[in-house]
């Protein structure tokens, strides 16, 4: 990662963003992951990906960010928000999210029904937080953090 060193982001506190409102219960595993699986394919993947592509460009309104495809900077300081909104959507690498301003990292995996994002400010968590849910997602901290 040029100039950033993501490991680093991986270390620090991180919440979730996630069409549910809390972290499952790992003796209810086996349903959320069929229900995964159902969000993952389909006009349900694409809705939740616009979803999520509107939190990203909203934010891109309040501050700088530059876009990472399977850890590797594609380039796109300051993206396209055309281009940074069909990359979510696609999802085809994962992807992540550098807002150096704010040094923080949001994380998308290809195969993710969340996003999670990594050493924010009470302030971004505050502006993800409402974001999220005029999108009707949900921002919450993992067991354990």
């Amino acid at each position: 990662m040029s100039g950033t060193n993501m490991d680093l982001y991986f270390e620090r506190p991180c919440q979730v963003i996630d069409f549910l409102p809390s972290q499952v219960p790992p003796e209810d595993g086996d349903r959320f992951f069929a229900v995964e699986r159902l969000y993952l394919s389909g006009k349900r993947c694409r809705e939740l990906r616009e979803r999520f592509a509107d939190v990203i460009l909203k934010l891109y309104c309040y501050d700088r960010l530059t876009v990472y495809e399977n850890g590797e900077e594609t380039g796109a300081a300051d993206p396209a928000p055309g281009g940074l909104s069909d990359s979510i959507i696609r999802a085809r690498k994962d992807l992540a999210f550098h807002l150096p301003g704010q040094d923080a990292l949001i994380t998308l995996g290809r195969d993710d029904t969340h996003m999670t994002v990594y050493g924010a400010s009470e302030q971004l968590l505050c502006r993800i937080r409402l974001l999220a849910a005029s999108n009707g997602l949900f921002v919450w901290q993992p067991q354990g953090q």
